[in-house]
Parts: C-alpha cells; sequence; structure tokens
C-alpha cells in the first residue's frame, strides 16, 4: 500500500519552494564562511597546541625533545636476524659462517 506525502511533508516542500533565492543564496554564503572559519580554528589548534604542551613540559621542568613510550612493535626488545644491529642477542662470528663449521 503506497501512500503519498502526509501533511508535513506537503508542508516542508511548500516552504522550501516559498524561500526567496536571495535569502537562500545568502544563508548558504554564511554557512561556508561558518564552515571555513571552524576549519581554520581547527588548523591553529593543530600546529600550536602541541607546541603549547611542549612549552608547558619544559617550564615544568621536563625535557620536550623525549618522545613518548610506545607500545609498539619497535619497543619490543628483538633478538636474531630482524633485531637491529645495537641490540642484544646472538650476533654472526667476524669470520662469518665458515667459522661455524
Amino acid at each position: 500500500m503506497e501512500e503519498g506525502p502526509n501533511n508535513f511533508e506537503r508542508l516542508l516542500e511548500r516552504q522550501a519552494q516559498a524561500i526567496r533565492p536571495d535569502v537562500q543564496e545568502r544563508t548558504e554564503q554564511g554557512l561556508f564562511q561558518t564552515f571555513e572559519s571552524l576549519r581554520l580554528v581547527g588548523q591553529l589548534l593543530d600546529v600550536f597546541v602541541p607546541k603549547m604542551v611542549d612549552v608547558l613540559v619544559v617550564a615544568a621542568g621536563g625535557d620536550a625533545n623525549t618522545k613518548p613510550v610506545t607500545a609498539g612493535p619497535e619497543t619490543i626488545n628483538r633478538k636474531g636476524p630482524a633485531a637491529p644491529p645495537d641490540s642484544q642477542g646472538p650476533s654472526l662470528p667476524e669470520g662469518g659462517l665458515d667459522e661455524i663449521r
């Protein structure tokens, strides 16, 4: 059973058609200017908040150059062939594999 638009939907359509084009354009421009302003504020916060936090850390006596500890794979002490060269773990003899045989 297909029903047509109810009274509220018809009223909404009539109101949308009754909006003058100049008012609609002014409203759209105002919204776009607001969005641009909000985007600018977001970009400024993105740039300046981390720097402000660094200043506060230094003012509190910390070191802003140290990186925070992460739980990523680089913090795991790897051993073996995947380990970085300065890590502890087994290493090949200076002569290579021939010395082992």
